[in-house]
């Protein structure tokens, strides 16, 4: 139960709130305690606006405390109630792990964090946190807002059900139709080609945007992954997907060799496989063929408008394509 008890006082045209002590034990320190009851209750409205105009909170300004901040409150973007649930979500985490999921040396290098990676599955520093509880976290904590529960309202159902015990363990089938894109490795001699590697699975992402029934984890989620040595089933697992997409480009002179597998997150099997032999000005082609073949085995049935957005070209010119990818790589 969350209770706020306030009473706005009024002195000779001085406004001002009072509050009553209370006495209990911090949750987030001097923001959230939990009272002798086991009640929890605000203490700090910390950052606040007035609903009549942007005050501090307005677009292009980061204020907050890094650990408990949104992606987007990190890029000075307007924050909703979404950013509160992931703030929550942030909470939560740390209630049942005993730590905040981004911590760093500096404020800066915490609020990066948030916006760059994905925080690690809960379950992995307490194997006792119940795996549809975990889901729950994690889902508050998308980098995407749109990927986040609407409301407090959808939370508190979430959790209600968990506490009543009639869902049970959370399984894959439940967010079933939904992917992550990995950035595609570089298997060629010249490091230059990273942006061109990123460049096809940000475009593979794109176009699997384009599928309403498909559910694509964010980019900045997906990317975070980058590099690092992780079993494909705990990313798979900590982007809230039950299938990821990977895979590698080997680029010399005008000739490409693009391999990518579609893995089942539940087992780490691969659903599907294939390595295309194809020349750089074939790269659109490929592109399309991937989307379509993740869609044929997702045994998604794609509207003509889907199917027509996935296969739209914006250009024909692989050079100027290529361009375009490296000044992608370099702007992120």
């Amino acid at each position: 139960m969350l209770r706020i008890l306030m009473n706005p006082v009024e002195d000779e045209g001085t406004y001002f709130i009072t509050m009553e002590y209370v006495t209990g034990e911090d949750l987030k320190p001097s923001n959230i305690m939990i009272d002798k009851e086991g009640n929890a209750r605000i203490m700090d409205f910390g950052i606040a606006r007035s609903l009549k105009g942007k005050g501090i909170t307005g677009a292009g300004m980061m204020i907050g405390t890094p650990e408990y901040m949104s992606p987007e409150q990190v890029e000075g973007k307007e924050a909703d109630q979404r950013s509160d649930i992931y703030s929550l979500g942030v909470i939560l985490y740390e209630m049942l792990t005993g730590r905040v999921p981004f911590e760093g040396d500096t404020p800066l290098a915490i609020a990066v964090k948030h916006k760059t990676e994905a925080p690690r599955d809960p379950r992995l520093i307490n194997a006792q946190i119940p795996e549809n509880l975990s889901r729950v976290i994690l889902k508050c904590m998308e980098k995407d807002r749109t990927q986040r529960y609407v409301s407090a309202e959808d939370v508190i159902s979430e959790l209600d059900k968990i506490d009543k015990g009639k869902t049970g363990a959370i399984k894959v089938a439940e967010w079933k139709n939904s992917v992550a894109v990995l950035p595609f490795k570089n298997m060629s001699a010249d490091p230059e080609q990273e942006c061109f590697c990123e460049g096809i699975a940000e475009e593979l992402l794109n176009a699997l945007t384009q599928v309403k029934e498909l559910r694509v984890a964010a980019r900045t989620s997906a990317f975070s992954f980058k590099g690092k040595d992780v079993d494909i089933r705990e990313t798979g697992r900590a982007l809230n997907v039950d299938k990821v997409l990977e895979g590698s480009v080997r680029k010399s002179g005008q000739r490409l060799r693009i391999t990518a597998q579609l893995v089942n997150v539940e087992d780490g099997y691969h659903i599907w496989s294939d390595q295309f032999d194809k020349e750089t000005k074939d790269i659109f082609a490929i592109q399309e063929e991937i989307s379509l073949i993740i869609a044929d085995k997702l045994k998604l049935k794609l509207l003509k408008e889907e199917k027509e957005k996935i296969l739209k070209r914006y250009t024909d010119d692989h050079e100027a394509y290529n361009l375009y990818l490296k000044g992608r790589y370099f702007w992120y």
